[in-house]
C-alpha cells in the first residue's frame, strides 16, 4: 500500500465510519480522535493535507511505539483465539468464520 492508496481508503471509509458512529452509537464528531501510527504513508503530506482539510482530529503518536498501539493488543487477543482451533482452517471462508467468531 501507499501513500496514494491509504488516502483513497480514508477517503472512502472514514467518513462513512465516523457517520455510524455518530448515528448508531451516539458519538458527537467533535468526539471522534483518528489514531494511527507513523508510518510513512500515513505522515505523508497528501494524507496529512486530506485530514486537515476534513477537520479531523488526529491523534499525535509518539515515534518508534508500536508497544502503545490498542490494536496490537486485539491482534495478540485474535492470535490467541484462533491458536484455540486444535486444525487449521481449510480455506478462507472457514478461516472468515473463525476469525468474526472470534
Amino acid at each position: 500500500m501507499d501513500k496514494e492508496l491509504y488516502k483513497e481508503i480514508l477517503e472512502d471509509e472514514l467518513e462513512r465510519t465516523i457517520e455510524y458512529g455518530v448515528s448508531k452509537l451516539g458519538f458527537e464528531r467533535h468526539q471522534v480522535i483518528f489514531q494511527h501510527d507513523n508510518d510513512p504513508k500515513h505522515t505523508s503530506k497528501v494524507v496529512k493535507e486530506y485530514l486537515q482539510k476534513q477537520s479531523y482530529t488526529v491523534l499525535q503518536w509518539p515515534a518508534q511505539s508500536p508497544d502503545l498501539n490498542p490494536i496490537e493488543n486485539m491482534w495478540s487477543l485474535l492470535k490467541r483465539r484462533l491458536n484455540d482451533y486444535e486444525t487449521a482452517p481449510k480455506g478462507m471462508n472457514e478461516l472468515y468464520e473463525r476469525v468474526t467468531k472470534a
